[in-house]
């Protein structure tokens, strides 16, 4: 038999891997003996491999994923207020050189608070309506743009290829120096972040303690993944995992290229991240964007975990 393997857009052809050998149990999930990509100096011995559950609705020991862990809503719960509760902390970041950083609390008076709006909650934006009078072509360029401040280049110097804008270390910028930067109105920018894909841009307004909104003025806005940007502090961004929210969760799912699993198999998952994020959703991650072997994707504000670094080895 041969398996196709689509390397991507940017990987040159498809490979036509030849797999030799390749009894899989249907019963036990065994594997056979080996694998041979086409070229013999490439053989790989799998003997050694552990079985593997092919039942998807089930793990290695049998037991079925819906009935472990908690419903989806309490699934969900783990994220608390969806708030960001960093500011006014203080302590300003290790920003790296030349970076613009700031705060941005200057707005902030007595009695008002920051409050981040839900993209599907039409309450939040009470009097920020949304609208868009860009081409399809002039939309896609400008969500771009706003993407590619929000998560990289906002704050850097302009020599550095970046904007100079001042950003904070919940991944913050002021929507009006968004608006001048990609040179849109209000109106645009909301559209812009309340269809944004999986719920990826939020924006934020000053209420008041019974979260009333004071004005008509979208104060703030960022991306809740996928930055670039190394003093942004993850805790303001996502849930922080505990050993006590294991017995909630019924499994955690990682996402790669096809052209992968077999080193997964072989290796196991191996940690990558210094942050220790990991990320998980009630639906699928989308199939575009990203690059290439991108494990997952956060598909709706503070559903993604942030696991403290000094916890990161005892997790894995």
């Amino acid at each position: 038999m041969s398996v196709e393997v689509d390397a991507g857009a940017d990987d040159g052809p498809v490979i036509e891997k030849k797999v030799e050998s390749m009894n899989v149990d249907p019963c036990t999930g065994q594997i056979g003996e080996k694998v041979s990509t086409g070229d013999d100096d490439t053989e790989e011995d799998l003997t050694n491999l552990e079985e593997v559950d092919v039942d998807p609705c089930k793990n290695r020991y049998g037991e079925r994923y819906d009935l472990r862990g908690c419903v989806v809503e309490g699934l969900l719960s783990l994220h608390g207020d969806c708030q960001d509760h960093g500011w006014h902390k203080g302590a300003a970041p290790e920003v790296d050189e030349g970076h613009a950083h700031s705060p941005l609390e200057e707005t902030i008076q007595p009695a008002t608070k920051p409050f981040v709006m839900g993209n599907q909650v039409d309450l939040d934006w009470a009097m920020l309506p949304s609208a868009c009078r860009m081409s399809p072509k002039e939309l896609s360029n400008s969500y771009t743009a706003l993407c590619t401040m929000l998560q990289h280049t906002g704050p850097l110097p302009l020599n550095g290829r970046g904007h100079a804008i001042e950003m904070n270390d919940g991944g913050w910028l002021r929507a009006s120096d968004i608006r001048n930067t990609i040179n849109i109105c209000q109106d645009e920018l909301v559209h812009m972040i309340r269809t944004s894909g999986g719920n990826l841009l939020q924006g934020a307004r000053l209420v008041n303690e019974g979260n009333e909104p004071i004005n008509d003025k979208l104060e703030w806005v960022r991306a809740v993944s996928g930055h670039s940007i190394k003093w942004i502090d993850p805790a303001r961004l996502h849930t922080v995992l505990t050993t006590n929210s294991a017995s909630r969760l019924s499994t955690l799912c990682h996402y790669t290229s096809g052209e992968f699993v077999q080193r997964v198999l072989r290796q196991g998952l191996c940690p990558n991240n210094a942050k220790g994020l990991s990320y998980f959703s009630r639906t699928t991650p989308p199939t575009h964007g990203g690059s290439r072997g991108n494990c997952a994707t956060t598909l709706s504000p503070f559903t993604s975990m942030y696991l403290p670094p000094s916890r990161t080895k005892s997790a894995t």
